[in-house]
């Protein structure tokens, strides 16, 4: 038992963090606002753009990933989001496409310019502004 307490310490040390926004870092954009959420399972971030696109993406420390692209619109410190079929790959590198969200229609609190809150998801719900982006 103690032999496979030490093997699961020692891999939980050493395994890649697979997400330290490896895929978030592609939309490193000065026009984007980046709200992210870390977590023991991974991170997930909504990403804004001007235009009212919204991206929803999750990176799971298993190295699987999922993008889901939107449209979101803002009126008394509520963002509603509309999810659409997303993309992805799983821990496996199979990729996916046409992945449907678990949920289509979100509906998120602004807090502050740098917090914004999913009201469904309490323990996991607060979501941050980028520290390079509160710059700006």
């Amino acid at each position: 038992m103690k032999t496979l307490l030490t093997f699961i310490a020692a891999l939980l040390l050493f395994l890649p963090d697979y997400a330290n926004d490896r895929p978030i870092k592609k939309y490193d954009d000065a026009n984007l606002k980046i709200y992210t959420h870390a977590s023991a399972a991974g991170t997930a971030a909504y990403i804004f753009q001007d235009n009212g696109n919204v991206t929803y993406v999750l990176d799971y420390r298993d190295g699987s990933y999922y993008e889901y692209p939107g449209q979101y619109s803002i009126s008394d410190n509520q963002i509603k989001i509309d999810l659409q079929a997303g993309k992805g790959k799983n821990n496996m590198g199979i990729e996916m496409s046409q992945l449907i969200p678990k949920r289509k229609h979100i509906e998120l609190q602004v807090q502050s310019e740098d917090v914004i809150f999913d009201d469904e998801h309490f323990k996991h719900g607060r979501f941050e502004l980028l520290e390079n982006q509160k710059a700006k």
